[in-house]
């Protein structure tokens, strides 16, 4: 008598979680003012499958800083681009926004 394997009901791997990009919103008071302008940053994030973020925060030739909000000081004027990137360890999110430092107002005006 010939032997018969017995069939093994494959079990289905359960699927993957998808993963989706953190949504973030970057937020600045003022964005615009007479130098020394000194802004609010502030990262409005969240992350769909609720993982922690990270955010670093870029402004011209600084050093990127970490940290939901950012007080920062613009003392020349001209037109600065401030990027925040948050990451929920695997696929990260950009924002910006651009500030406008105006000359000093002229005194008695």
């Amino acid at each position: 008598a010939g032997c018969q394997q017995a069939s093994v009901p494959e079990t289905p791997m359960p699927a993957e979680p998808i993963n989706l990009r953190p949504e973030v919103n970057l937020v600045a008071e003022p964005e615009d003012g007479p130098a020394p302008l000194t802004v609010e940053l502030s990262a409005n994030a969240s992350d769909p499958e609720g993982k922690p973020l990270t955010y670093i925060w870029s402004i011209g030739a600084d050093s990127p800083q970490a940290g939901a909000t950012l007080t920062y000081t613009f003392d020349e004027p001209g037109e600065y681009s401030v990027d925040l990137t948050v990451s929920d360890g695997e696929f990260d999110s950009f924002s910006n926004v651009v500030i406008l430092v105006r000359d000093k107002a002229e005194p008695g005006l």
